[in-house]
C-alpha cells in the first residue's frame, strides 16, 4: 500500500524497526512494522478515496487532531533516526510529564514510567492508544 501511495505522489510514514531473531541456532534480522495494521497517508480527499478503492486497506480512521497526530509521529520519527535503542509500548502510558533536556532527543515530551528499576520515556500515539518507550538516564529529563 505505501508503494502505491508513493507512486501517485502522496505522503506517508510507515514506521519500522530492525530487530535480531533467533531460531535453530541461527540468526538473522527483520524489519517489523512498529504498529502493525497502521499506514498513516497524507494526502486529499481523493488519495483517501483510491487508497480504500485499493483493496489493501480496510478501514479510513478519522483524524479530528491532525497537528497533534503529526507532533506525535514526529517525535516517534526522531526517535527512529536517532538508532536510539527502543521499545514498542503497547498501551497509553501513565506517568509524569516530562521534557528531554540534552541529547539528540532534546525537547521531546512524553510520560516517564519504571520498569524493573529504569526509568523508561515513553512517546504516545494517543489515537492507537500505543507509543515507543526509549530507555533514559532520569538526569536528562525535566518534569513539567
Amino acid at each position: 500500500m505505501a508503494w502505491e501511495v508513493l507512486r501517485s505522489g502522496g505522503g506517508y510514514f510507515l514506521p519500522m524497526y530492525e530487530t535480531v531473531r533467533t531460531s535453530a541456532r541461527r540468526s538473522w534480522k527483520a524489519m517489523l512494522l512498529l504498529f502493525p495494521g497502521y499506514v498513516f497517508l497524507c494526502g486529499d480527499a481523493g488519495q483517501r478515496q483510491r487508497a480504500l478503492e485499493s483493496n489493501r486497506v480496510a478501514n479510513a480512521l478519522p483524524v479530528a487532531d491532525q497537528a497533534k497526530l503529526v507532533a506525535e509521529l514526529s517525535a516517534i520519527r526522531r526517535v527512529l533516526v536517532s538508532k536510539k535503542g527502543f521499545d514498542p509500548y503497547s498501551s497509553l502510558a501513565q506517568g509524569k510529564t516530562c521534557r528531554i533536556r540534552s541529547g539528540p532527543l532534546a525537547g521531546l515530551l512524553g510520560r516517564v514510567v519504571r520498569r524493573k528499576g529504569r526509568t523508561r520515556f515513553v512517546l504516545n500515539v494517543t489515537m492507537l492508544g500505543q507509543g515507543v518507550a526509549v530507555e533514559i538516564d532520569a538526569e536528562m529529563l525535566d518534569p513539567c
